[in-house]
């Protein structure tokens, strides 16, 4: 039996915190949830997930805070992460500035809308002994995958 994968998902939107769960699951792994930064940081140090996907934390720039303290923490610095900013039109507002995109020391970076099966390539990507992979999913497979898509 195979090691179940831990992803810890940081996201203070509900909705997008779900649609990353789905594809955390088509990549055979178990999520864990945080939607503040002082949660995040407990979490990850605790449960040393094997991966971390990073999404938008309020106010604007606590995401990247909460970033540079993860890569800074001895504890956390090798769990590799990936960062799921927020839709293009969202950027001025809520997005990562320029400046912390710049200087951000992430392993992956997508944007906002990304579907679950691209998300779960991604996440398969950054835990090398991942042995199943969503591209050699069975036709049945690939269906349930359309549906979460389309969802």
């Amino acid at each position: 039996m195979k090691e179940e994968i831990k992803v810890l998902v940081i996201e203070k939107e509900t909705s997008i915190a779900h649609s990353i769960q789905k594809a955390v699951k088509l990549a055979d792994g178990e999520s864990i949830f945080a939607s503040e930064k002082q949660a995040a940081l407990e979490i990850a140090r605790k449960e040393k997930p094997n991966l971390i996907i990073l999404g938008y934390l309020a106010p604007r720039g606590e995401s990247f805070r909460l970033h540079e303290e993860l890569k800074e923490n001895p504890e956390t610095k090798n769990i590799p992460l990936l960062i799921v900013d927020v839709a293009p039109e969202e950027q001025p507002a809520k997005g990562w500035i320029k400046d912390e995109g710049m200087r951000m020391n992430a392993e992956d970076y997508v944007h906002q809308p990304i579907s679950p099966r691209e998300l779960a390539q991604r996440v398969e990507k950054l835990i090398p002994q991942k042995r199943t992979s969503v591209n050699s999913a069975s036709p049945k497979e690939n269906d349930a995958v359309k549906g979460l898509v389309a969802a």
